[in-house]
């Protein structure tokens, strides 16, 4: 790819992602409707930095590089937090699209996975709205840094990476089994599991060292966690809200081109790991889409794969992007919100029932097109 054609879509995601910053709005976090979100504490860390504020509970008194770093700048820590957030939204998208292209998807392609990625309300939206989740985009950035690591066998950078991650959100945690599975389907390389192993220890003894040092009066454990969690397995809107609504309205994409899916996950196992391992993850909180976040960088991938092996035409590619603005709508993370829950349901049910009605159109069109052609 050109230089110049890189630094234009380059220059395509900052100002997407700057107007979507402002569309998505900013929350108030004074609203006493707000008032038992975990964002109080990170604002509590932040405001005692470089001291510990033993009234944060656990695990958010754990997580302290975005609050120590919104604390460590001579700014009041809610305007800290937002530049924070908005500098590091530019990173991810920015970051995501070079890291698709590197994994050989088109550019093009991969700029509009990256646009899609913007307008997912929970993923981006809710980061943007709700800025005080800085941890959410560091780990993100971190994720990202240790697959590219994996893959460039940079083992510092996903020593440092881990380490930075280590101190954000215990999700970090993943990227190394995930390594793993990588290391032992590449038969050429499986002599660097044990560099991988070394590379985390660091990462594994903060991540001790910070809950030893740190001993909060209140929160729960992770075992307390995971235990009045996991029931949501059992529940059909549980796993609804795990696996289909922080997607939607691109869901049902990767059903319709299950042969694609396959193909897909079946050079890529360690993706397909990452993936179960973040499901699992999110089975210790009560954030279901937010909790499923750090998966966009294999189900945006897989849909840029989908895109550009099955759905050439220019107009379906246009009706995507319109569903996925249809669906990024919302009666709270928006600085013009729908009217209601109900409208949102609405606008992203609606939406999503109707691009996959088009999509199965388009598909059987196509397939019978092939067929009669043959």
């Amino acid at each position: 790819m050109m230089k110049k054609s890189r630094d234009k879509q380059i220059a395509i995601l900052l100002a997407a992602t700057l107007l979507a910053v402002y569309f998505y709005g900013q929350i108030d976090h004074s609203d006493p409707q707000f008032k038992d979100w975990d964002s109080h504490y990170y604002l509590k860390i932040a405001d005692a930095f470089p001291n510990i504020d033993d009234s944060a509970i656990r695990p958010f008194s754990f997580r302290l590089a975005g609050p120590f770093i919104a604390g460590a700048l001579p700014l009041d820590p809610a305007v800290s937090f937002m530049l924070l957030t908005v500098a590091g939204l530019i990173v991810t998208v920015i970051g995501f699209y070079l890291f698709l292209v590197y994994l050989g998807v088109e550019s093009n392609l991969a700029l509009f996975a990256s646009l899609l990625y913007i307008l997912n309300k929970h993923f981006f939206g809710f980061v943007s709205w709700n800025y005080f989740h800085v941890n959410d985009i560091i780990m993100n950035i971190v994720l990202l840094s240790c697959f590219w690591a994996i893959y460039e066998r940079r083992w510092l950078l996903f020593a440092v990476a881990l380490l930075i991650g280590s101190a954000t959100r215990e999700t970090f945690i993943i990227m190394i089994p995930t390594g793993l599975v990588y290391l032992l389907f590449d038969s050429k390389n499986r002599s660097d599991i044990w560099r991988l192993l070394v590379s985390s220890a660091p990462a594994i003894l903060l991540f001790l060292l910070i809950r030893m040092l740190i001993t909060p009066e209140n929160g729960r454990m992770l075992i307390a966690s995971l235990s009045d969690n996991y029931t949501k397995l059992f529940r059909v809107g549980g796993i609804y809200h795990q696996l289909i609504n922080p997607f939607v309205p691109l869901t049902m994409i990767p059903v319709i081109y299950f042969k694609e899916t396959y193909r897909f996950f079946r050079g890529r196992l360690h993706m397909l790991a990452y993936l179960l391992l973040i499901f699992i993850a999110s089975l210790f909180g009560e954030n279901n889409e937010r909790l499923i976040h750090p998966g966009f960088i294999v189900f945006f991938y897989l849909l840029a794969s989908i895109i550009g092996a099955r759905i050439e035409s220019r107009l379906m590619r246009a009706v995507i992007l319109a569903a996925a603005v249809l669906g990024s709508l919302h009666y709270l993370i928006a600085r013009f919100p729908l009217p209601s829950r109900d409208f949102t349901i609405i606008t992203s049910g609606g939406g999503a029932v109707l691009l996959t009605l088009i999509l199965l159109w388009y598909k059987y069109r196509i397939g019978k097109g092939r067929a009669e052609s043959a």
